[in-house]
């Protein structure tokens, strides 16, 4: 059995200095205007922002959590309806944080009429917008995928879309720009339950189907560090595209939600016969899809990121904080979670009778904590 660690103590081992940028005065104040800020992903922005010491204004529609930030300005609008941009009229702010941009007729329309009152326009973007995932390495200058036919078309998919939403404010604001393409964002609230669903089925024990081999690639990003990279973004005028990525192995995931959650599991690592023939291959949260033999797992490269100091925290740290989240968390909030991962029924079927050599190394071969991915 592995030991159980302290959450406490593994939050403040973990987190090492990549929480201090969130908790110290910002060298000037910057006034920020935020599109959205309310959901999953915008909550840590503005947290991050208002921690450092900058003057914010809140954009978004009131619906979701709207007393959440009392304490800062909100204006109401709905990017969604004509004239529903009026409340940003006649304003000026130095930098636009635009984290709800879903669909380039909104990025277009926001970005234009913003345009003489910004200095810069940050995106909060997708590595889904590349054009070919399987075709390594990713950095910031791979082909991206073309925009909707439409510019409000929905049925597009999420990649189509922010490569539209990247090229409509590129143009209306040319040389003034920064997305941040993030990878699959977790976390404490978590809507997809991702980390979840892995410490909760780890807590429980015994015999765990498990995607192997152990050293499978598993890629992520935590939302409280595309927060302060937004934070580091938005104060030190970065411009163009940046990935946003964390690297690990199911190992690593395995062996720290053991450690965390006090699970004594016995994993019984899948093969990509036994996931690609049994259906499972999109049964696991944040093991990456397949089809046919292709695994989509993109190999991105950070390094843009990394020299501009935008470095991520353990997945330790991650997971402390979820588990943490969890201990709160309602009896049906759990069950929901506990969802995402295959029934009991489901992975005793998984389990025969395929199985391989845990200690089996793959080309997704990864340490850890591994920034560099």
């Amino acid at each position: 059995m592995t030991p159980r660690l302290g959450r406490r103590a593994l939050l403040h081992g973990a987190l090492g200095g990549a929480a201090l940028l969130a908790c110290e005065p910002a060298p000037w104040p910057l006034r920020v205007l935020v599109l959205g800020g309310t959901g999953y992903v915008g909550p840590p922005i503005v947290e991050a922002l208002q921690a450092r010491g900058h003057a914010l204004t809140l954009f978004n529609r009131g619906r979701t959590d709207p007393g959440r930030f009392a304490g800062i300005e909100q204006l109401r609008g709905d990017r969604d309806r004509d004239g529903g941009l009026a409340a940003l009229e006649g304003r000026r702010w130095d930098v636009v944080v635009d984290v709800s941009g879903i669909l380039p007729s909104w990025v277009d329309a926001s970005a234009r009429l913003l345009a003489p009152a910004v200095s810069r326009y940050l995106l909060i973007s997708s590595t889904a917008v590349y054009q070919r995932l399987d075709r390594p390495p990713l950095d910031e200058s791979s082909p991206l995928r073309p925009s909707p036919a439409r510019p409000d078309d929905r049925r597009a998919s999420n990649g189509e879309r922010k490569a539209g939403c990247e090229r409509v404010a590129a143009a209306a604001m040319p040389g003034r720009t920064c997305f941040l393409r993030a990878i699959w964002i977790v976390g404490d609230e978590d809507p997809g339950d991702q980390l979840q669903a892995w410490l909760l089925r780890v807590a429980e024990g015994g015999p765990m189907a498990t995607p192997g081999p152990a050293s499978r690639r598993i890629l992520y990003l935590d939302r409280r560090d595309l927060a302060r990279s937004t934070a580091m973004a938005v104060e030190y005028g970065a411009l163009g595209p940046y990935n946003l990525c964390q690297r690990a192995s199911v190992g690593a995931l395995v062996d720290a939600a053991a450690a965390i959650t006090g699970g004594a599991i016995e994993p019984r690592w899948l093969d990509d016969e036994r996931l690609a023939t049994s259906g499972a291959g999109q049964a696991f949260p944040l093991v990456h899809r397949f089809e046919g033999r292709v695994r989509l797992a993109p190999e991105l490269d950070v390094s843009r990121a990394l020299a501009a100091g935008m470095r991520p925290r353990p997945l330790t740290a991650t997971l402390a904080a979820v588990w943490d989240e969890l201990q709160g968390a309602s009896p049906a909030s759990r069950a929901r979670a506990r969802e995402r991962w295959p029934s009991p029924a489901r992975e005793r079927e998984l389990l025969e009778p395929w199985t391989i050599d845990p200690d089996a190394a793959g080309p997704d071969a990864a340490g850890p904590d591994d920034p560099s991915a």
